[in-house]
């Protein structure tokens, strides 16, 4: 064995895959449970969950600020029809995209990637599913149409993705402006189908058809929240555990 394979062996048999010393490991780590969190552990990790979310409101106020805009009154008003009443529900209705967005995209940073083109594969995705929705509402039964629309929909966020991929993997083109690119991309392509073939044609604003309320997504009883909401808690869930 040469001393670089004596080096590598040495390494790793003294340290874990996550860099910690093999000797202080627990045999609760060594049988792939996760580590008790301490105190301190929690306290940091609700500093950087918290902390962030404070600094946006600051610089949001800020912005507002020198824009010569109360601050005060903009967030009052955020608290009164999007906490209070029933704004809480559409609160978390327009959450739940959002949501799944970002448990996407922790499965693409734990692997030491970038994605900065979501917004046009959420969009893209959106306007077709959307696009194709009452036609195949009418040929289909619900729960068909509901499955197809949400294959269609995951088929086209993936799709968006492989120009971008393929790039990274033959010649190591940073995925930070590919995705960037194919961002742009895919939001004009979107404005396109919407103001093209798939704009309403009884009205003059650029917009889908709406499909029958009985056929999209049910609500969770006594709200009037979908049970998408659920699906997404789920999914994050899911992640994190995994």
């Amino acid at each position: 064995m040469s001393d670089k394979e004596q080096v590598v062996d040495s390494t790793l048999r003294t340290t874990s895959t996550d860099g910690i010393p093999a000797e202080s490991l627990t045999a609760a780590d060594t049988a792939g449970q996760r580590p008790k969190r301490s105190g301190k552990d929690i306290t940091n990790l609700l500093i950087r969950t918290i902390a962030p979310v404070l600094l946006a409101i600051v610089a949001g106020g800020l912005i507002l600020l020198a824009m010569g805009k109360d601050p005060l009154f903009f967030y009052g008003n955020i608290i009164n029809y999007g906490i209070m009443g029933r704004g809480w529900q559409q609160s978390l209705v327009m959450m739940t995209p959002l949501l799944l967005l970002a448990a996407g995209l922790i499965v693409v940073f734990r692997g030491k990637l970038w994605n900065l083109g979501y917004d046009a594969q959420y969009l893209l995705a959106a306007v077709l599913v959307i696009g194709f929705a009452p036609t195949l509402n009418a040929v289909l039964p619900w729960w068909l149409t509901l499955i197809v629309l949400t294959l269609l929909g995951i088929v086209v966020g993936a799709a968006w993705t492989i120009v971008p991929a393929i790039l990274k993997a033959r010649f190591e083109t940073n995925e930070i402006i590919t995705t960037l690119m194919m961002s742009f991309i895919g939001v004009g392509i979107a404005n396109l189908l919407v103001r093209g073939p798939f704009q309403d044609p009884d009205v003059v604003v650029p917009q889908t058809q709406s499909i029958p309320l009985d056929s999209m997504l049910p609500y969770i009883p006594g709200t009037r929240i979908h049970v998408g909401l659920i699906v997404a808690v789920v999914v994050v869930l899911i992640l994190h555990w995994v």
